[in-house]
């Protein structure tokens, strides 16, 4: 899964619940109304990073087919 709390320092738009304003009354918050993620606001996130990924697939399939054609 993912954690809400790590996901809301970087992607901040899919993160829903109370904010922290003081740690010591953190726990009693978050027992009461725990952050949650919305997966819906991923889905844009997650297609980008597939289509980087393929990018950076792509460009070392060409680099190993150069460097094969040297061997």
């Amino acid at each position: 899964g993912v954690i809400a709390q790590e996901l809301k320092e970087v992607y901040p738009n899919a993160v829903f619940g109370p904010e922290e304003t003081d740690p010591d009354l953190h726990y009693e918050i978050v027992a009461k109304d725990p952050m949650t993620v919305s997966q819906r606001k991923l889905i844009p996130l997650l297609v980008k990073s597939s289509q980087d990924l393929q990018e950076q697939i792509n460009e070392l399939k060409k680099r190993i087919k150069k460097l094969e054609s040297k061997i």
